[in-house]
């Protein structure tokens, strides 16, 4: 991926579209059978390291003065890239869904308690907030709540309605004692990819329990 150019500690990349520069290490092994040292990338020249590099533009690699001199000290040597890839491009997306908890006549709902399924690849992530209101017109007009976060690390990837604590999340507990009786809820999931793009989080699927209590 690197054609030496004119100036001994700077290269240009070559034949890598799509690359990422904040995901590419260059690579120095020396011709003496020492282990292969990477250098690290950082923002320019001033923020230097001693196995550091920077991008000069876009497609040319400038070694720091320490990288540099490890280089030109042994012109037997082999420079090459490690480059990371800009990834499918994956961007946040929210979605959101009403629910009406349908009680008989004579009787009110009481929101129980909330479940969830998900994979999150990487750093990626879900954030589940809702709000309750006693119209689905109302709803508009109410406040979100935040709720719970599926990440891998920590492992909060599932979150199943028979537990271990601190699941099933108590809805009733959340949004207190008179608006656990409202009988409509807006679910909202956020979906973060992994900072670099590549990866998706997977909402699998998500699960609400109410009961209908006699009404007063």
């Amino acid at each position: 991926a690197i054609a030496k150019s004119n100036v001994a500690c700077a290269y240009n990349l070559t034949g890598v579209d799509g690359a990422n520069p904040d995901q590419t290490k260059v690579v120095f092994t020396p011709s003496t059978g020492a282990a292969p040292q990477k250098f690290g990338k950082v923002t320019d020249a001033a923020h230097c390291t001693p196995k550091g590099y920077y991008y000069q533009d876009d497609e040319t690699v400038v070694l720091c003065p320490g990288a540099c001199s490890l280089v030109t000290a042994d012109p037997a040597g082999r420079i090459s890239a490690e480059v990371g890839c800009l990834g499918y491009g994956y961007e946040a997306a929210t979605f959101n869904e009403h629910y009406y908890a349908d009680c008989p006549t004579g009787s009110v709902p009481q929101w129980g308690f909330f479940a969830y399924e998900t994979e999150t690849a990487g750093d990626s992530s879900i954030a589940f907030r809702a709000r309750v209101a006693t119209s689905e017109a109302d709803l508009a007009h109410q406040d979100f709540q935040d709720w719970m976060v599926a990440t891998s690390s920590p492992d909060t990837q599932v979150c199943s309605i028979s537990g271990p604590a601190p699941c099933p999340f108590d809805i009733y507990e959340k949004v207190g004692d008179v608006k656990a009786h409202y009988p409509w809820l807006e679910m909202e999931a956020d979906l973060t990819p992994s900072s670099d793009g590549f990866r998706t989080p997977l909402l699998v699927d998500w699960r609400f329990t109410y009961s209908c209590q006699p009404g007063e």
